[in-house]
This record gives structure tokens, C-alpha cells and sequence, in this order.
């Protein structure tokens, strides 16, 4: 089917939402941005743009009648999904995602119940009144990106990351959860048509920026050291899981930890990955499941007729390749300078780079994603060889602040993790 000239609305325009609404345009989609910041990036690539918050279902409802729009689509904002899901709902179009499924998928207390009843190890959580074996995490039953957050090793402590919890809660709830520090998985499922795919699984690096204030993403490295594990344990009842919830047509990622020897889920997302791995599995598979999203909203079907994506069980060993998505992060503060050496462009290991800043930003949520940069990443035939492309990579990246200082933080070391694979 041709696509060319269908409308699309496509909620949320700030810059991780910027590659969305440019595959859009490469699809010939004319894209319609709503955002209530007049100055959002995403609008100045937009065929046309609406300064209009993306969680008013009435003024979204308005925009697509008037403008006879013949998909939406939602960007990596969690918060808008329940909204692009009635929307879609109320005006008869495609969704990939359902209110009933998002009652779930976006709540991380209704995740981890529904993870119980298949069988599924989740990390241990308390109410206030238990008898706590801290430290625990508190954090909203209900945010993304590492918001309201907390480390709490005391009573006083815990009630005051409580509020700050609720604070971040849309729903005004949280959690408390044992302060797992071991490592982490992240798991991409691809749902086509009913089948679950396994895509990518991932061993994921954590930072504390600042002490107590919870953990950023410092990268991912695939495939995971769990990897075997993961799929002879849990992955059949995630598929089961799925099927059973009627997921059709979605990204679906989890996260987790290993405790003890034990794969424990602890958050969940519906939702095309922020970290942008959909260009690995491009890679290795034919499948972006953000043009798949994107052709899925103006058709009801994941393809074009006669295109080509071959997905199989075993995607997620990147046929004996190695790769590393890090996230260079900052330091609070105000961006001044932002410069990329044009020699990052000449790394053959690198997929693709992202700024998620622009000069004149101001960093201030210490301790959250809101720290992250950049976005990198890389494929190589051993492990070695992309972690070296990254740290070429991380010193053509220069950030500074007002006074000329440098706003980088640190480099992470992945090969302390791998002291076997990388001749450490």
C-alpha cells in the first residue's frame, strides 16, 4: 500500500521524540507534531505542529477531525501512551497497545502482580509497615526515566522518599523495593501478528551520579552473559504471558536484575526502547519496529506487502556479533558548547550517534535521565573491538558549561565487566 501524503499525528516533539517524526518524513508521511513547547525541535521538521499538551484527548480529538488524520503515532514518552491509546480508540484508527494492556505494562505494582501469577521471579517489594531490610529503593508506581528515585538505608529516610515518590506519581503511588546492586538484564520482545519474537538481550550498567538519588543507564552490551539462562527460565512463560494479554502488534521491554542466581523482573515498557536498539535488530533483521509502528498506524498491518523481515527465535545472538549502546552522560548545570569531531563519523564500528542536548540546555534532576547526552552505538565482530570504538568515540564528544568547563562525566568502563573477553 502507498503511504505517501497519509496524515499522521505524532505526540510529543522534544529530541528523543526528533527520530520518530524523521522516519515519518522519509515514508513520505505528512506529520502533524503536537507539544505544548512552542519551541520543541520535533516542529521544525513537521510538515505542520499544534502548541497543544499531548495528554488533552479533547483538543487531540479536535486537531485529527479537523485535519482528517489517518494515523497517530506516540514517541518513547510512557506518560502519553494511555492517552494515544484512547485516542486512537475514540477515532477508530490502529493502536498497537490497548487501555486493558497498559493497565498493566505502565504500571509497574499491576506488572509485577500479573508476573506472579505466570511464574515469573520479581524483585522482593515491603509496605511501610513491614519490617524493611534496608537499604531499599522507593520510586513511583507509575514513571520512566529514572524519576523520583530513591536509596533509602533508614526510617527517616524512607518517609521522606515516600513523598518524593508521590510526587513524581501521576497516580499518587509507589513502591519499595529491595536495593538490588548485582547486575542487570534488558530483554526486547518484537510481537508481530500475535508471535512474540525474542530480538535483543541485553546486559545493562547503572550509575549513581549522585549518591541517593537513584541510578542512570550507563549503556547496554549484547548479548547478555544470562542469555542462555534467560531463555531456558522465563522466556517461555513471557510468551505465554503476552498471548494471553492479546499482545498483537508491539515493542515490548523488560528490565531485571540477577539476584542470587535468580532472574527477578522489575519494569516494564510497551513501547519502542529509548535507546534506540531498534537499529541493531534493523541491522541484523530488516525490522525497525519504529517504520513498522509508523506504517502499522496509517495501514493496520506491521508490513508493506512484499517486503521482507525475517524474524527467528535465535535473533537475539546477533549471529555471533558483539554490541555496546553507552549513554554518555552530564553533570547538572547549563550547557554552553557542544561540539562533535567529524572523526566519529570514520569509526566503521558505530551504527549511530544522537545528541539529546542542544546548547543553552539546562540540566538540573541530578540523578535522572535528564543527565543523558548522547546516545551511541556500536557493532563489531568481538567485544573488544566496540568497546575500543566507544571510548574513540566518547573523546570526539566535547560538552562544556558557561565558565568553559567540561560537563562530561566520566567514561564507563565496560571491560571491567568482561575481564574474560577483553584480555582483562
Amino acid at each position: 500500500m502507498d503511504i505517501r501524503g497519509k496524515k499522521i499525528l505524532i505526540m510529543g516533539g522534544n529530541a528523543e521524540g526528533m527520530e520518530t517524526i524523521r522516519n515519518a518524513n522519509d515514508m513520505g508521511l505528512k506529520t502533524i507534531v503536537v507539544d505544548p513547547d512552542p519551541a520543541s525541535p520535533g516542529k521544525k521538521i513537521a510538515w505542520k505542529s499544534y502548541d497543544v499538551n499531548a495528554i488533552d484527548l479533547e483538543a487531540l480529538l479536535a486537531i485529527c477531525r479537523e485535519e482528517k488524520v489517518d494515523g497517530v503515532m506516540v514517541g518513547l514518552s510512557e506518560r502519553l501512551l494511555m492517552t494515544y491509546s484512547r485516542l486512537c480508540g475514540e477515532l477508530g484508527l490502529p493502536r498497537y497497545c490497548t487501555p486493558e494492556q497498559l493497565a498493566v505494562f505502565c504500571d509497574k505494582i499491576a506488572f509485577k502482580n500479573k508476573c506472579r501469577e505466570y511464574g515469573i521471579p520479581v524483585v522482593r517489594d515491603y509496605t511501610p509497615e513491614d519490617e524493611i531490610p534496608y537499604p531499599v529503593l522507593v520510586k513511583p508506581a507509575d514513571s520512566s526515566g529514572s524519576k523520583g528515585i530513591s536509596v533509602c538505608r533508614n526510617r527517616e529516610e524512607l518517609l521522606a522518599a515516600v513523598e518524593r515518590a508521590r510526587s513524581y506519581s501521576h497516580t499518587d503511588r509507589y513502591l519499595i523495593e529491595d536495593f538490588l546492586e548485582g547486575d542487570q538484564l534488558s530483554v526486547n520482545y518484537t510481537v508481530v501478528e500475535g508471535t512474540p519474537y525474542l530480538s535483543l538481550i541485553s546486559d545493562r550498567y547503572v550509575v549513581e551520579p549522585v549518591k541517593g538519588l537513584g541510578t542512570i543507564a550507563a549503556g547496554v552490551v549484547y548479548p547478555s552473559k544470562y542469555a542462555e539462562q534467560y531463555v531456558a527460565e522465563i522466556h517461555p512463560k513471557v510468551c505465554r504471558m503476552l498471548k494471553d494479554l492479546k499482545v498483537e502488534n508491539a515493542p515490548f521491554n523488560i528490565q531485571a536484575f540477577v539476584d542470587d542466581g535468580v532472574i527477578r523482573f522489575y519494569d516494564p515498557a510497551i513501547r519502542v526502547s529509548g535507546g534506540r536498539v531498534y537499529l541493531l535488530t534493523e541491522r541484523m533483521t530488516g525490522l525497525n519496529i519504529q517504520k513498522s509502528l509508523l506504517y502499522y498506524a496509517v495501514t493496520g498491518k506491521m508490513f508493506a506487502p512484499g517486503e521482507t523481515v525475517q524474524l527467528k527465535e535465535d535473533d537475539w545472538k546477533l549471529e555471533g556479533k558483539y554490541s555496546v549502546f553507552p549513554n554518555p552522560m552530564v553533570r547538572t548545570g547549563t550547557i554552553a558548547r557542544i561540539e562533535v569531531s567529524e572523526s566519529l563519523k570514520d569509526i566503521p564500528e558505530l551504527l549511530a550517534y544522537f545528541l539529546l542536548k542542544k546548547e543553552g540546555d539546562k540540566v538540573t534532576l541530578a540523578g535522572t535521565g535528564q543527565q543523558m547526552a548522547v546516545r551511541l552505538s556500536f557493532l563489531g565482530d568481538t567485544l573488544d573491538a566496540v568497546i575500543d570504538a566507544y571510548r574513540k568515540a566518547y573523546d570526539c564528544i566535547h560538552i562544556t558549561d558557561e565558565q568553559g568547563e567540561n560537563m562530561m562525566l566520566p567514561a564507563f568502563d565496560f571491560r571491567t565487566h568482561y575481564p574474560e573477553q577483553t584480555g582483562r
